[in-house]
């Protein structure tokens, strides 16, 4: 099974690579595996694009596992680009999860690309529904759909600060990855690729997601994402002896003292009182 899930990372990568030729990562990725209920998971990633489209972002992520589903908080940097964000998912079924991500983005001013002035600084808020299936030890694949729902206010020293609500930008995603566990030592390898076909927003409408631009300084082809986590490894449950089998249980030999030979400790059974039996009027006993 390792040569194909290799083969099929490699694909993955290769894909993902063919896309990402441009815009900004704007999905955290999280292992596609279900937590247990108290469970920490702690991950890292490097996406692209990220600064300037080569230089990939590095975000952590902590995800906390309450039963149903769990929640995670995730921070981000690319040099002169930072983010921070929240994620909740839900346990549709075991092979089934639906999640939604919140993000907000900075871009530091002079860092905006197309930005003729060098001045603007950009901040983004990004919402992503998302709906993908499970991994565990005999699926290591997963796949699913997502859209990210984007809006940009740009800041400008002479106009101030630029948002229109309206404006948004929407991106329909198509995801797939690998989510492979090393039971052992309860290290995650993970890669996945999203792919954008369709975009929206309100200039341009419905189009390629690479023509519809929109407000946003770059276009949108696609999201590639490397990393890896850990699961800590749960302790088997111990079960305490209960008070009878220690009471029931048989002698034990205990360790005497160097110059004395071993010997075990005898109990001697407690000796029930016969009682004393009954006569008949002829003097005969009768049990």
């Amino acid at each position: 099974m390792a040569p194909k899930i290799l083969r099929m990372a490699t694909l993955l990568a290769v894909v993902g690579l063919c896309w990402v030729s441009s815009g900004c990562a704007v999905t955290k990725m999280e292992t596609a595996r279900q937590l247990d209920e108290g469970e920490f998971v702690v991950s890292g990633s490097a996406d692209w694009p990220g600064f300037f489209f080569v230089i990939p972002k590095i975000q952590g992520n902590v995800m906390y596992g309450y039963g149903p589903g769990d929640v995670s908080f995730h921070m981000g940097s690319a040099i002169f680009m930072y983010n921070a964000g929240l994620g909740k998912r839900l346990y549709l079924l075991d092979w089934l999860n639906l999640s939604l991500q919140a993000d907000a983005m900075m871009m530091l001013p002079g860092m905006v690309p197309f930005d003729s002035s060098g001045e603007s600084t950009l901040a983004m808020l990004t919402a992503t529904p998302r709906l993908t299936t499970s991994a565990d030890e005999g699926r290591p694949f997963y796949g699913g759909v997502q859209s990210n729902i984007i809006t940009a206010a740009f800041y400008r020293p002479d106009d101030g600060w630029e948002y229109d609500p309206g404006d948004f930008f929407l991106l329909a995603g198509l995801v797939a990855g690998l989510d492979y566990l090393f039971e052992s030592s309860g290290i995650g390898f993970q890669l996945e690729v999203i792919l954008y076909p369709v975009a929206y927003n309100r200039e341009e409408g419905l189009a390629h997601a690479a023509q519809a631009r929109g407000e946003l300084p770059f276009p949108m082809f696609g999201q590639l994402s490397l990393g890896g986590y850990y699961r800590p490894l749960t302790e088997p449950e111990r079960i305490e002896p209960s008070y009878d089998y220690w009471e029931d249980s048989p002698p034990r030999r205990h360790r005497p003292p160097e110059d004395e030979p071993w010997e075990y400790e005898e109990r001697s059974p407690e000796r029930e009182e016969e009682p004393e039996p009954e006569y008949d009027d002829r003097g005969v006993p009768i049990y």
